[in-house]
Parts: C-alpha cells; sequence; structure tokens
C-alpha cells in the first residue's frame, strides 16, 4: 500500500500486471520506481517488475540473460542499473550462489508526455508521444488501464469525442528490450460533467445490440434473451431474460473491475 504521513492515510497498491506473491526477494528504489526480483513463493523464483508509485502501474522484467533463480539474495541501485548478487536455493539443491547480475532497468525513453486535451461534444481529439529505444518502436494505447484496441502508432485520436470517451489516456511504448509507460494525460470535454463519465470502461446503449460503443469495444453477450420494448415504449432498448439460463456474460477484462448501473423489472410473478 501507499502511505501518506501528512494525511496519515494509507491507498492500495496498483495490481495490474503485478508479479506473482513472493518471500526473501529482492527490492531496491531507483529514485522514482520500486525492483523486485526473485523470492520464493513454494518454489524459487527468477522474475520481476518495476512499480512506478505516481502512475501505479506494474511492469515486469525481461528473463533474457537473468540470473538463475534464487531467495535470500541481495541488491543494490547504481543510478543506472540493478546488481544482484549471491542468495541461493533451498531443498534438495540446497546451494548458495557466489554469482549474480546487472539489470539495467529499460532501454526506451520518453521524451515528450502526452498532454491533457479539452475538447467537445462530436470534435475530435488527439494524443502524442515522442520516445526513444533500440530497435523498432510500438506502441499501445491505453484508457483508465485498459488497452484500446487498434490503438497502436505514437499518435492516438477521437475522431468524435463522446462523454463515454473522458478519461485518463497513457500509452506504453515498447523497443527491442524493454517498456515503458507514459504520464497519464486526460481528456475533458466542454459543458460535460466529468466525473459522471471518468473511469467509465464500457458504454451499452442498448440499441438492439450489446455493443459497447466506447473507445475500449468491451462488447457484451446476451444468452438465451432477447430485446424488447422499455417502460418508454421505446423498441429494442430493454432486454427480457427468462430462467437461470437466460443471462449477459462480459468479456474477462472487465470481470474483476466492473460496476453496472441498469435499471430492471419483474415481467412475471
Amino acid at each position: 500500500g501507499h502511505y501518506n504521513p501528512n494525511t496519515n492515510t494509507w491507498t492500495d497498491i496498483g495490481n495490474v500486471d503485478i508479479p506473482s506473491s513472493r518471500a526473501d526477494h529482492s527490492v531496491v528504489w531507483t529514485g522514482s520506481e520500486i525492483l523486485v526480483w526473485g523470492g520464493w513463493n513454494g518454489s524459487h523464483l527468477g522474475n520481476g517488475a518495476s512499480y512506478n508509485p505516481a502512475t501505479k502501474i506494474w511492469e515486469s522484467f525481461t528473463n533474457t540473460n537473468a540470473p538463475s533463480v534464487r531467495s535470500s539474495h541481495v541488491a543494490v541501485w547504481t543510478g543506472d542499473e540493478m546488481v544482484v548478487w549471491g542468495g541461493g536455493v533451498s531443498g534438495q539443491a540446497n546451494q548458495i550462489y557466489q554469482n549474480g547480475g546487472h539489470y539495467i532497468l529499460r532501454t526506451v525513453s520518453i521524451s515528450t508526455q502526452p498532454v491533457a486535451v479539452t475538447s467537445q461534444l462530436t470534435q475530435s481529439a488527439s494524443f502524442s508521444v515522442t520516445a526513444q529505444g533500440i530497435g523498432t518502436l510500438s506502441y499501445q494505447w491505453q484508457k483508465d488501464g485498459f488497452d484500446i484496441p487498434g490503438a497502436n502508432l505514437s499518435t492516438y485520436t477521437v475522431a468524435m469525442c463522446k462523454p463515454w470517451h473522458i478519461g485518463d489516456y497513457t500509452v506504453k511504448v515498447y523497443d527491442d528490450n524493454s517498456s515503458l509507460t507514459s504520464n497519464a494525460a486526460a481528456l475533458n470535454l466542454t459543458d460535460t460533467e466529468a466525473n459522471l463519465w471518468r473511469g467509465l470502461t464500457a458504454y451499452h446503449p442498448l440499441d438492439n445490440s450489446l455493443n459497447d460503443t466506447s473507445a475500449l469495444q468491451q462488447t457484451l453477450v446476451l444468452n438465451n434473451g432477447s430485446f424488447d420494448s422499455d417502460r418508454f415504449n421505446r423498441s429494442n432498448r430493454c432486454i427480457e431474460l427468462s430462467g437461470d439460463s437466460s443471462y449477459i456474460s462480459a468479456p474477462d477484462v472487465l470481470s474483476d473491475n466492473i460496476t453496472s448501473f441498469t435499471w430492471s423489472e419483474s415481467c412475471g410473478s
């Protein structure tokens, strides 16, 4: 968790791409990120991740040329890289190591971060990033921590802004060796209440389909149900479910992080 001594409050640590549970691992602080590596969780581990407290985002390390699995080792941050040394494995192997490795956090960097945009309904909004790295760069834009399908360029444009586009946009930049997530840039719309729409991961207007009209395209699936008129007599704006075999299923990406606002009524005794 995060502890703020000024307010004497705790907040949860980010859990997106969080590494597996472990003990007897190493932790170092780079000045802006926490690096976790190795340890034991019933078996010895040789992986790790970086954590940015400002963005609450985890990013996994590469395992290429990493030291062998181990726990109870030591690690230090030199200012440019993490150095791991010693430790060992217990059990039948029962070895204590006299070796280690150097880990350079990343070779990709961002020189120009995305900036916040205030647009208007039905108008466009664009974000961009400038990055450097080794080899070919690739990109994945996200809204509120969720990947936007097909948003894989250094720029991302919302062609026609709707309220459900309000939110925080980031881009994950990859080079041949590493990745880096940008700072968040907010999209707001004039004359639209941002707090009502911020954080929305899907928007289903129920217009004779369960298509998601937000940027994330998290379409629902209707199983053994049908569309009907709603209480305002608008056709195909209501879903009728009957019995235990009738249900709506959501994509896995939404299953652990969804709050649904719906109106329903019983259609029989």
